[in-house]
């Protein structure tokens, strides 16, 4: 992989192209733990059906990281956009199964469009046991964040786009999940 473009988050890492297939990927250097989680939440949000960035838990340059697949033409998605968006706003549920306490990103940087027009959610690193900066924080049977991500005081930038979430998109997503089966976990 040769280096193409700086990082762009809070991890060391940057955009890099692979010179023998042309590929481009994101790759952030979090250590093998969070590595690991994300990749897993990255898995399980495809696993529902989810559209995510393809990842790969790698050992690169001495390091473990997390590599993305680079989705060419994406654009950083507003929270105007995501609410009307039933392709984000079905996939909540999701997000809260998995307690994905940066769905949005500080920066509504966290879920891009597709020159397709397809919402890809492209960083799971505020999943399951891991904040967004790599920090522990809980995780467990209950699924808190279906009340918690909507809740502005506890995490504005998810309810500005969930906020006003309607139970036909609840009822969806909880559709969805409830195919997941544990073998398939």
């Amino acid at each position: 992989l040769e280096k193409i473009g700086e990082a762009t988050g809070s991890s060391p890492g940057g955009m890099f192209v692979d010179k023998k297939t042309g590929s481009k990927y994101y790759v952030k250097e979090v250590g093998i733990e969070r590595a690991s989680i994300e990749n897993l939440a990255a898995k399980l949000y495809a696993l529902a059906g989810v559209p995510v960035a393809q990842t790969e838990a790698i050992e690169f340059q001495g390091q473990h990281a997390l590599k993305s697949t680079w989705l060419e033409g994406a654009k950083r998605s507003f929270p105007e956009a995501m609410k009307k968006s039933d392709q984000v706003m079905n996939n909540f549920v999701i997000d809260a199964w998995l307690g994905n306490w940066d769905v949005v990103g500080l920066n509504s940087d966290n879920i891009v469009r597709t020159s397709d027009g397809q919402f890809f959610r492209i960083d799971t690193g505020g999943s399951l046991t891991k904040r967004a900066m790599g920090e522990d924080k809980p995780f467990g049977p209950e699924v808190t964040e279906l009340k918690s991500l909507l809740d502005p005081a506890l995490a504005p930038q998810a309810a500005q786009v969930f906020g006003k979430i309607t139970k036909d998109q609840l009822a969806y997503g909880a559709e969805k999940l409830s195919l997941i089966t544990d073998d398939m976990i």
